[in-house]
């Protein structure tokens, strides 16, 4: 059995210079959601404070452009970035015993000059599960 504690959507601002796409420097709001794998008896703590401590670590991300990036790479970033997130004190304070498993990075796209669809399209990076190895909690 797994089982997972889902945090967000996170609203989120982010702009992107897609050069393997040859698509020039634009920006984008996105929802972004976590999903947390529970190791133990006590998972991802939500509470006001941690999800502050997401929040805000997820607004720095996108304080400056992501240059060279697909929107595949950002999503992949993100997943990378928050991998020790429990390890925050704030976070870590309430003993909880979890990973990250999954990131699901969801773009709006408008139409404009550039050519985006007119809806939200989900780039989703999730954990590849090893069962011959046990995984290890934050």
């Amino acid at each position: 059995m797994i089982r997972t504690i889902t945090t967000g959507p996170f609203g989120w601002f982010f702009t992107n210079i897609n050069t393997e796409m040859a698509i020039p420097g634009h920006s984008h709001f996105a929802q972004v959601t976590f999903h947390w794998r529970t190791m133990g008896s006590v998972g991802f703590p939500s509470f006001e404070s941690t999800y502050k401590i997401l929040s805000d670590q997820l607004r720095g991300l996108g304080d400056k452009p992501f240059r060279n990036y697909t929107n595949e790479k950002v999503a992949d970033f993100l997943f990378e970035s928050f991998q020790n997130s429990g390890r925050d004190p704030a976070i870590a304070l309430w003993n909880g015993n979890f990973c990250l498993w999954k990131v699901e990075l969801a773009v709006r796209g408008v139409l404009d000059r550039i050519g985006h669809a007119d809806g939200f399209t989900v780039y989703t990076v999730e954990r590849e599960a090893d069962f011959g190895q046990e995984l290890r909690p934050v």
